[in-house]
């Protein structure tokens, strides 16, 4: 069901579009800190804060230097790219100088090491690992100012193997040689250390902070959306259940209280980590797998073709453990039923000694919930320790052969540092990815579940059409009217001014016959009809306006008395005080007073009259106490059907009950029988023509003289 929840995503998508920027901004604030790290470890430690790519000047002593590592041409050259200002020579030529300077200081390692080792054809320039020691670069640069002036043969010689040394040797040892020359010209290098490492420094800590900016915004982004659709997902499920029929809810297999609870939170969950974390991991996938491959191609590649294959060991995992996710739903939704019954019953199963049954039944399926749930969780946690596995894997690989590179000088330390980096962002959002696929299975349930749900169309289009009844209520009609649990065809007629009583045994139909007038049942024959008109063809939200149910099992929210009455539609204080005094309601301090837990501190009789002083404070034209007198005293109960009957006196009263005395207070009654049968009269008259009436009648009176 994609449609509902992209349809309420879609109301976002001014601050999705603002929260793709602020990623965008965190993703190049965390892909720009690599970057400036390799440059901090590469220009501000092994160059001690010099950012060129050659000398800018020279002294007189530092020529002579180059003079003995060029060749009588390319020294010429080299002077040409310098012009003579009082005892430096300041550069004029950067391109010129800085191809002869990185040539030069080559030539003058090899002759060192020639000097050195005594053969300069033994010198391997594709390896030089000894040229990658400062302390070593220390020793040659200072052999090379104190050795006698090198043969015009030895200095060609040189060259040329400089030539043919590789490009990225010859900018890290002309990097690490050109503070020596600078400190040579009288620059402090201590000085313009600190400078660029503080500059630098600060630049980092900037991105830092505003990339933990960036992240904090968007976090508070995501939640704002992902609560808000949550929301709204759950306000669609009340109102579209609230449209269909007891019968269409009964057909759902998905259980209700888990779709409303885990259900609807794993949807709002995933959105929070899509939006905060999916969506941010292909910018820095992409832009680390991109400076990876401009540091490295070779060392990138394997850490993504490493990656790829995390990723499909995390898949092969979801669709092992997929099936046991869908068993868990089941087992949830038993579980939060089972639970319900349980605190909504324990004095009913602890008086009808089936504690251990229902234990042992409770406990049966928290079993089977406790192995899914292991496999589940012991899957997922393979699987994330597997990545995590993998991916120190992929960074120990990584670590060597950065190294390798580090000694073959295909690399600089700073390179170094920033491909390690950008190989832990890329593999940080590569387990991100992963992340998001062991969350697929719990948004496939939930998925599934609303579908269900939201698939079963309400048949009824008395919801979105209808006579608008604008006169009051003045009659109601039963014509042969069936429907489950009615065998009987049932015909009685009620108006406005009476007070009617239905009685019958249990299971007869009651309440089923007057939910009709909520469509909270469904009939299956016979005729419903108000005002004359056939019910169907009246607006079910006028009937549901006009009509003010008082079930026999009292629904009560934990709230105060007041908010619980508003939400039964109470007008004002004014009908909520005469409510709660007809309705004998005694036994509050005041209106303010929370119902905890639904009103389980009260008794049923008390939970009783406060459920009808709530329907009762609702203005309707048709009132139906479904059964809510038997729990009281014949004292209360008396006083109570004084108030109903003063209702009845504007509007059309209903009430199911089995006593005598409201039966004997009732204009006429209604009997169902559970043979087919059905008699409707006054007290007297049912005496005469009604088997189950009279013997009911007798009975209670029985009772009552047995225990005078």
């Amino acid at each position: 069901m994609m449609a509902i929840y992209l349809k309420h995503l879609k109301k976002h998508r001014a601050l999705i579009c603002a929260l793709i920027v602020i990623l965008l901004f965190q993703a190049v604030f965390a892909l720009t800190v690599p970057y400036l790290t390799g440059e901090l470890i590469g220009i501000g430690v092994q160059q001690k804060g010099i950012d060129t790519s050659g000398p800018e000047m020279l002294t007189e002593k530092a020529m002579d230097i180059f003079s003995m590592a060029l060749p009588e041409n390319e020294y010429k050259s080299f002077c040409s790219a310098y012009e003579k200002q009082g005892e430096l020579y300041i550069v004029s030529d950067e391109d010129k100088a800085s191809e002869l300077y990185r040539n030069g200081v080559m030539s003058g390692f090899y002759i060192a090491l020639d000097m050195a080792e005594g053969n300069l054809g033994s010198v391997d320039n594709t390896s030089v690992e000894s040229m990658m020691n400062i302390a070593t670069v220390d020793l040659l640069y200072a052999l090379l100012k104190e050795i006698d002036e090198p043969t015009a043969d030895v200095r060609l010689s040189a060259y040329s193997k400089a030539l043919e040394a590789p490009e990225s040797l010859k900018g890290q040892l002309a990097g690490v040689a050109l503070p020596y020359f600078y400190s040579d010209a009288g620059v402090s290098v201590e000085s313009v250390q600190k400078t660029y490492l503080l500059k630098q420094g600060s630049l980092m800590a900037a991105l830092v902070l505003l990339q933990t900016f960036c992240f904090m915004s968007a976090g508070r982004l995501s939640a704002k959306i992902s609560s808000s659709v949550e929301r709204d997902i759950r306000n669609e499920i009340i109102n579209h259940t609230a449209k269909l029929t007891r019968r269409q809810r009964r057909g759902i297999k998905t259980s209700l209280y888990t779709l409303f609870s885990s259900d609807v939170s794993n949807i709002g969950t995933i959105t929070d980590f899509i939006l905060s974390a999916v969506l941010y991991a292909p910018f820095v996938t992409f832009g680390g797998i991109v400076f990876s491959f401009s540091i490295s191609s070779s060392l990138s590649l394997t850490v993504f073709v490493a990656a790829v294959a995390a990723i499909g060991m995390v898949f092969v995992i979801y669709k092992k453990t997929l099936p046991a996710y869908d068993r868990l739903q089941s087992f949830y939704g038993f579980l939060v039923r089972s639970a319900k019954t349980a605190v909504n019953q324990l004095y009913t199963v602890r008086t009808m000694q089936t504690r251990d049954f229902e234990r042992n039944r409770f406990l049966s399926v928290a079993d089977k919930v406790r192995k899914n749930e292991r496999f589940v969780l012991r899957s997922v946690f393979t699987a994330l320790s597997l990545v995590t596995l993998l991916s120190n894997i992929i960074m120990a690989v990584a670590v060597g052969l950065s190294g390798k590179s580090l000694l073959r000088a295909d690399l600089g330390t700073g390179d170094i540092v920033a491909f390690l980096q950008y190989s832990v962002l890329t593999v940080s959002a590569f387990t991100t990815l992963a992340g998001a696929i062991l969350f697929a299975p719990r948004a496939r349930s939930a998925f599934d579940a609303l579908s269900e749900v939201m698939s079963v169309s309400p048949d009824n289009e008395r919801l979105l059409s209808g006579i608008e009844l604008k006169e009051e209520i003045d009659t109601v009609e039963f014509r042969k009217v069936t429907a489950m649990g009615i065998t009987a065809q049932v015909s009685f007629a009620v108006k406005r001014g009476e007070l009617i009583a239905i009685t019958g045994p249990t299971g007869c139909g009651k309440t089923t016959l007057l939910s009709l007038l909520c469509d909270d049942s469904e009939k299956e024959s016979g005729e419903v009809l108000v005002n004359s008109l056939p019910i169907e063809k009246i607006s079910l939200r006028i009937m549901r306006d006009r009509v003010s149910f008082a079930q026999a099992e009292p629904i009560l929210f934990s709230k105060s008395v007041r908010e619980n009455m508003l939400l039964y539609g109470a007008c004002d204080e004014k009908s909520m005080d005469e409510a709660l005094k007809g309705a004998e309601v005694d036994f509050i301090d005041n209106k303010d007073m929370i119902l905890y837990n639904g009103g389980a501190r009260l008794s049923g009789g008390q939970r009783n009259r406060l459920a009808l002083a709530a329907a009762l404070s609702k203005r309707a034209d048709i009132y139906i106490a479904d059964d809510c007198l038997r729990a009281v005293d014949s004292v209360t109960e008396e006083k109570i059907l004084t108030y109903l009957r003063k209702l009845s006196e504007k509007s059309i009263v209903i009430i199911v009950t089995n006593r005598i005395n409201s039966l004997m207070a009732s204009d006429r009654v209604v009997v169902l029988s559970e043979d087919g049968t059905v008699a409707e009269g006054t007290h007297g008259e049912l005496l005469e023509k009604s088997d189950f009436y009279r013997d009911l009648i007798c009975l209670q009176k029985k009772e009552v003289e047995l225990y005078e």
